[in-house]
């Protein structure tokens, strides 16, 4: 029988492999900031841990689809045209297509002006595989 593992959002700040595994709408981006928006949810796969997947997450704010489209063209280049509608618009929808998909992640802490007991995690950047993480320690 295979124990499935504990969830922890408590990660080291630093660079990993990630694989996307949601693409959640979301009624509140942030702890008061009742905003719909979006959550992307990433399974670190290049930090390793016999009884832990450790995840990160990133909202977007729909005020803020700036902040998305320079993510997702960071990380996809030009396949990221090809989500988008002919109105420039792309559905969660396409974005759930991505799920699966590898991409480099650069986390940092944020103390929060002590708002919060332990530092919370903020993703940078989305890069293409490759672009933080070598290959060949991704895949130890």
């Amino acid at each position: 029988m295979k124990i499935p593992k504990k969830i922890s959002y408590e990660v080291p700040q630093g660079d990993y492999r990630a694989r996307l595994a949601a693409v959640i709408e979301v009624a509140e981006v942030a702890k008061g900031r009742p905003e719909e928006g979006l959550r992307f949810v990433f399974v670190l796969t290049s930090l390793k841990h016999p009884r832990l997947e450790y995840r990160a997450g990133k909202n977007y704010a729909l005020s803020e689809l700036d902040k998305l489209g320079n993510d997702l063209d960071n990380w996809l280049g030009e396949d990221f045209v090809e989500l988008l509608d002919a109105d420039n618009e792309i559905s969660t929808e396409k974005l759930k297509d991505l799920i699966g998909r590898e991409v480099d992640v650069e986390i940092v802490l944020c103390s929060g002006g002590g708002a919060y007991k332990s530092p919370f995690r903020y993703i940078v950047r989305l890069l293409p595989p490759g672009a933080l993480v070598d290959d060949t320690i991704a895949a130890a």
